[in-house]
């Protein structure tokens, strides 16, 4: 009898020794060593924003020569023209002493319309960077672009910004 009762608990401690040894082979399995690098690569590429088409015709544009320098109105229109604004006029500004072309517009104007536009304009002419309330002119559009005596890439030093 003593020795069923010996090949129990001799059997019992296998089994329980057994059954640790795997539970401890199972968690080293589970966790990945401490030096490991895991990366992990997306399946789908993350969704690009959306940029707001502008609608470059949707206002009127009123262009003002402000330099004192003949064409320059002119210049802009043809420039705005081709790219899909509409211009509906342009004449010479009641002051001609503009060192920076100045942008006047209402407040349904957008922003990504401004900026489109002044990014467009920069590009002949230095502008200035805050856009000016439109009651300040007289009009009936809801854009009027004052163009100044800087050009973009020669722009002089002035001692009046306007």
């Amino acid at each position: 009898m003593w020795k069923i009762l010996i090949g129990v608990i001799v059997f019992a401690l296998i089994g329980v020794g057994g059954y640790l040894y795997y539970q401890s082979s199972q968690k080293k399995l589970a966790t990945p060593p401490a030096n490991t690098m895991v990366e992990i690569t997306p399946t789908q590429e993350p969704p690009t924003p959306t940029v707001e088409a502008v609608e470059k015709d949707a206002f009127e544009i009123e262009i003002q020569n402000g330099s004192g320098v003949p064409g320059r109105a002119a210049a802009v229109k043809e420039t705005l023209e081709e790219d899909g604004y509409i211009v509906s006029k342009t004449g010479n500004a009641d002051d001609d002493t503009y060192a920076k072309t100045t942008i006047y517009a209402s407040e349904d104007v957008g922003e990504a319309y401004i900026k489109e536009l002044t990014e467009l304009v920069s590009k002949t002419y230095v502008v200035n960077e805050k856009v000016e309330d439109i009651a300040d002119v007289k009009t009936s559009s809801s854009v009027v672009i004052v163009v100044g005596k800087d050009e973009a890439d020669n722009p002089t030093p002035t001692e009046a910004e306007n």
